[in-house]
């Protein structure tokens, strides 16, 4: 299980996880109000970590890897969770730390961890992004690519649907909380 609360998490993204190398991580809140996005200004997540400031997307960190698969019918999203758990068992046989979740929309976001991405540039890291991407999914969403990039939070409900995001599979992450307890256990609130 993954902690409950947006601002605990991001603290173990940033420091444990991200090894405090991406000083450019930030997140912003995102809510919809009559039919129309609204965005708020971006926070560095330094910024925020501690503080009670709300937030609903982060940026990608240095040293991981996001592939989103979105079934493209409700028919299709059985089919997308038999593929995450093929996911999962490929990258836990590769010794790839990850995660995936099921957003609380209807994308599964699978969330891998390389700390051999610290010692490459950013041109590097996108290319070795793509790289993974391609060994797994056939069609990813380049945005993905770029750190600056804003991903819905993985934790705590999702900024449109309000359902809460469930933690499906994990590997190599144990000592930092996320740990698979149950199927359909959610990921907390804000």
């Amino acid at each position: 299980m993954m902690t409950n609360n947006r601002n605990n998490w991001l603290s173990t993204l940033f420091y444990d996880i991200g090894k405090q190398k991406t000083s450019e991580l930030q997140v912003q809140k995102s809510f919809i109000k009559d039919e129309e996005v609204i965005f708020c200004r971006r926070h560095k997540a330094i910024d925020v970590i501690g503080t009670d400031v709300e937030f609903s997307h982060r940026t990608i960190l240095m040293n991981e890897i996001v592939l989103d698969i979105d079934p493209r019918t409700d028919k299709h999203a059985e089919l997308c969770e038999r593929y995450c758990k093929y996911l999962h068992n490929q990258l836990s046989a590769r010794n790839f730390r990850h995660y995936i979740v099921f957003s609380g929309s209807k994308g599964f976001h699978t969330h891998i961890f390389s700390d051999n991405m610290f010692m490459m540039g950013k041109y590097e890291r996108e290319k070795y992004r793509q790289k993974i991407a391609n060994l797994f999914i056939p069609e990813y969403d380049e945005q993905l690519l770029k750190e600056n990039h804003m991903i819905a939070m993985e934790v705590g409900e999702h900024w449109k649907t309000g359902n809460n995001a469930i933690l499906l599979y994990a590997y190599g992450l144990e000592s930092y909380g996320v740990v698979v307890k149950e199927k359909g256990e959610t990921n907390g609130t804000k």
